[in-house]
């Protein structure tokens, strides 16, 4: 039985892309029961017995488990809200005490910090894999999680992905304005258009300030780098949320 626990970060953002992860998990991958938690005004311990009860309240099952958090990390842990962290060492003794098969998806700043929670605590790489948006040292704009089911979508295991150079466009995806023509260009596209509609049928959309959305980090211009996507652990735990039947690895 496919079985999922996604966490949500308080930003509107946050809870955006965990609706459309759950979307996919429900109607896509056939996962029978998704537990969600949203971090918005949650304290750690509240948190950590929630996580604790869903990833250890299932032994009954030889299944892996699928847990995936949206929202902004530090090189600690999670930052649930301003002021709140939720540490990775918290996380790490309580993924310690399963022994269920858990795959990870970690979409925020610093992501791969856990990983090297996870081999502090010498959690074997076989049961437990990880994929998180960036390094250690590194910043993430959000995205992962969607880039992670468009890959199973096409029935293939997530590949890390290299840094790159993204556009405006792609940055307005997740949450930015876009930026186009100054206001001298409008007038004077407008102004062709009006006069010459055979020749300028379009009129040049009116720049706008490069602001985020309530929540977001803001831009700094038309293109931004994104740092790499990093796995840790087998690919294998992939496919049993993209399989179009359980497979025989994970078999009782």
């Amino acid at each position: 039985m496919r079985k999922a626990i996604v966490v949500a970060g308080g930003d509107k953002r946050f809870l955006d892309a965990i609706d459309e992860f759950q979307a996919y998990l429900r109607i896509s991958a056939e996962v029978e029961r998704i537990e969600l938690l949203k971090t918005a005004y949650m304290a750690p311990p509240e948190l950590a017995y929630r996580l604790a009860i869903a990833i250890g309240g299932h032994h009954e099952s030889a299944d892996p488990l699928l847990l995936a958090y949206a929202g902004h990390g530090g090189q600690e842990g999670w930052n649930i809200s301003e002021t709140v962290n939720f540490p990775y060492d918290t996380l790490t003794q309580i993924i310690a005490k399963s022994q269920r098969q858990l795959l990870v998806i970690n979409d925020c700043c610093y992501a791969f910090a856990l990983v090297d929670k996870f081999t502090e605590a010498a959690i074997p790489h076989e049961r437990v894999s990880v994929i998180a948006a960036c390094g250690t040292d590194e910043l993430s704009y959000s995205g992962t999680l969607r880039k992670v089911f468009e890959s199973w979508k096409q029935k293939k295991a997530y590949i890390e992905e290299e840094a790159r150079q993204i556009t405006a466009a792609e940055i307005y995806d997740i949450g930015y304005q876009e930026k186009t023509v100054g206001r001298f260009r409008h007038i004077a596209g407008y102004a062709l258009h009006v006069y010459l509609p055979s020749l300028f049928p379009t009129v040049p959309r009116l720049k706008v300030k490069l602001l985020p959305s309530p929540g977001s980090r803001p831009c700094r211009g038309y293109t931004t780098r994104t740092d790499p996507t990093r796995r840790w652990g087998t690919r294998e735990l992939d496919q049993f949320f993209f399989a179009d039947r359980q497979l025989p690895l994970f078999a009782e």
